[in-house]
C-alpha cells in the first residue's frame, strides 16, 4: 500500500488513515503488506512528491519499482471535527487498487463518514470507513 495523499488541512491526516487502512488489510490476512518505511524510501530516493503517487501512473511505476503485483492507493479528502456545538467527527478517504503488470484499476471506493454522536472519535470514524472498505475489497477482489 502506498502512501496516501493528504488533500486535508490536517497535517498528519494520510498517514493516520492508511496506518489504520494497513492494519485493516493485514489483519484479513490476505495481503502481503510491505514495511511503509520502504515504500516512503523508495519514493523519496526518487525524488517523487508524495502528493502526485494518486496519479496510477506514479503508482504503478512505483509498484513495479518495489516488485509488487498490485498496488493501493490514494487519497484522504476529509479528516476533521466539524464546526458546531457537538464538534462532530468527519473523514472522507478515496482508494484504488491497481494492477502494476497491465496498469488496470481492479477495484475502487470512496467512503466519508460523519458522526452526530460526540462521542464518537475521528479515529473510529476512519476504522469503520476502512473495514467496510476493505471488506469491499475482500468480497469483489479479482486476482
Amino acid at each position: 500500500m502506498l502512501p496516501l495523499v493528504n488533500l486535508t488541512a490536517h497535517p498528519q491526516a494520510g498517514r493516520a488513515v492508511g496506518d489504520i487502512l494497513t492494519t485493516e488489510l493485514y489483519a484479513t490476512g490476505k495481503f502481503t503488506i510491505l514495511e511503509r518505511t520502504a515504500i516512503i524510501e523508495r519514493i523519496l530516493d526518487d525524488e517523487t512528491d508524495l502528493d502526485f503517487v494518486m496519479t496510477s501512473a506514479v503508482a504503478r511505476r512505483i509498484g513495479k519499482d518495489l516488485g509488487a503485483g498490485l498496488v493501493i492507493f490514494g487519497s484522504v479528502s476529509e479528516y476533521r471535527y466539524m464546526r458546531g456545538i457537538d464538534q462532530n467527527p468527519a473523514a472522507g478517504m478515496n482508494l484504488r487498487m491497481l494492477d502494476v503488470d497491465t496498469g488496470e484499476i481492479l477495484w475502487a471506493a470512496s467512503s466519508s463518514r460523519s458522526s452526530g454522536w460526540y462521542r464518537i472519535s475521528l479515529n473510529q470514524i476512519c476504522q469503520e470507513a476502512c473495514r467496510d472498505m476493505v471488506a469491499d475489497l475482500v468480497a469483489t477482489r479479482v486476482p
